[in-house]
């Protein structure tokens, strides 16, 4: 399987990158050491795309969004809503947080690009994973903000360029080839800095599907449509739950990545790092699907009021039976499309667009968040999964004398001579051919 991720916050600017093959810790680890728990975050924030978007997919990287507002969050004034408003959002005290989650997810190794041949899925490599924070900047971006985001958040910091070439380059280069023009254009004169974060994940199945097997059958979606698929076929002792009421009695499978001693939910059985979950609503309706996703969104908040968690429902309902798994072949895209509404809507308002909300980062009190757009891929097979993201925050400077508005009449037009004390009318006339000289 292999998945990629990229997050962008446009308002600074500076690249690192972190790379790992990893067959062990528990998939729910972080909660074992005390670390941030994201899924709050996460699953909330998918539940409100949900509700928002009228496109059929949706692929976020909760955790390449979180790297690049951890980001922002450092930059943030101390003791100010806009600080508190982010903390709440992530569900977390600090902006280090998120590095040590991701020091713990991402062991450091000497192979930091994500450079590896797509098609070549294993190549010996269990799970390879890559995480990468960049920065562009103007000179008004402090330099103890750049230091705490190259000593806490291991990035690279450059001069913010006149077009996103050079940032969509990194981009790319960080997703292997994945996510390409998130941003493209020209870098309008009032951002400041651009954040990035990109991810990239790869991993082949424990038990990869014999591709022999694999037949043509029909995908059937929820307002009726039947569409050919490849679908991939294996009979097999997996962990599964079905009916499970917490989740809308929703039916699940978990399929590991990595090593062939694959691990239970309560780690009796091995120490699996990477698994996916696959969920099946009782029903083929829209309804029956989004309520899966809010009841996750639920679920992740009773979490952190330690009532029962997703873990919980997981090691409570998950046997490892034999079963006849058919799953498709797939592909889905999602975006660029902006996040901004979403992140607003679940409480972090100040950061997009008020006053003296980000003096970390910079002595302007008119610094904000512009916008926080996102891009993802995701592609599973009988060799794994590959799955990209990007996303984009932008930071800028307000101005009180806007740049002047452009109105060049090199088109077709009207006139009016007017008579102003009368506003009457003497002449009127549309310009579409005239002769010039």
């Amino acid at each position: 399987m292999l998945a990629t991720v990229a997050t962008i916050t446009i308002g600074f600017g500076m690249s690192h990158s972190r790379s790992s093959q990893m067959n062990d810790p528990k998939c729910d680890s972080k909660a074992a050491i005390g670390l941030p728990d994201l899924s709050p975050f996460g699953y909330d924030l998918f539940f409100q795309v949900s509700q928002t978007t009228d496109k059929p997919n949706i692929l976020l990287s909760p955790f390449s969004i979180a790297s690049a507002l951890a980001l922002v969050l450092a930059g943030a004034t101390p003791n100010s809503t806009c600080q508190t408003q982010i903390q709440s959002v992530l569900s977390i005290s600090s902006h280090s947080q998120i590095s040590s989650l991701s020091q713990q997810i991402i062991q450091p190794s000497s192979d930091a690009d994500a450079d590896t041949n797509l098609d070549d899925v294993g190549g010996g490599k269990a799970v390879q994973l890559t995480s990468a924070n960049g920065l562009w900047i103007k000179e008004s971006i402090l330099k103890p903000y750049i230091e705490i985001a190259q000593d806490v958040h291991n990035s690279e910091v450059s001069p913010l360029p006149d077009t996103f070439d050079p940032i969509d380059a990194y981009i790319s280069k960080k997703t292997n080839g994945m996510i390409k023009n998130i941003l493209e254009g020209p870098i309008d004169g009032l951002t400041r800095a651009i954040l990035i974060n990109a991810i990239y994940f790869k991993g082949t199945w424990k038990d990869k599907f014999d591709r022999d097997l694999t037949k043509e059958g029909i995908f059937k979606n929820n307002i009726g449509e039947h569409r050919k698929a490849m679908f991939m076929e294996d009979t097999r002792k997996i962990q599964i739950a079905t009916d499970v009421k917490e989740l809308g009695q929703a039916s699940i499978v978990s399929i590991e990545y990595g090593a062939e001693d694959a691990s239970s939910f309560d780690g009796k059985e091995g120490d699996s790092a990477f698994c996916a979950l696959f969920l099946l609503p009782p029903k083929n309706t829209s309804d029956s699907l989004s309520n899966v996703f809010s009841s996750l969104a639920k679920i992740s908040k009773r979490g952190i009021l330690g009532t029962t968690s997703l873990k919980d429902i997981l090691v409570n309902n998950m046997q490892h039976k034999r079963v006849h798994l058919v799953l498709p072949r797939f592909r889905i895209s999602y975006g660029t499309e902006s996040l901004k509404p979403q992140l607003k809507s679940m409480g972090m308002h100040k950061a997009f667009g008020g006053e003296e909300g980000f003096l970390q980062m910079s002595d302007d009190p008119q610094l904000y968040l512009d916008d926080v757009f996102h891009k993802a891929v995701m592609e599973v097979t009988e060799e794994g999964t590959v799955a990209s993201a990007a996303t984009a925050v932008r930071m800028k400077k307000g101005s009180t004398s806007q740049p002047p508005k452009e109105m060049i009449f090199d088109r077709p037009f009207g006139m009016v001579v007017l008579h102003t004390p009368s506003m009457t009318p003497l002449f009127v006339a549309r310009v579409d051919d005239p002769e010039f000289f």
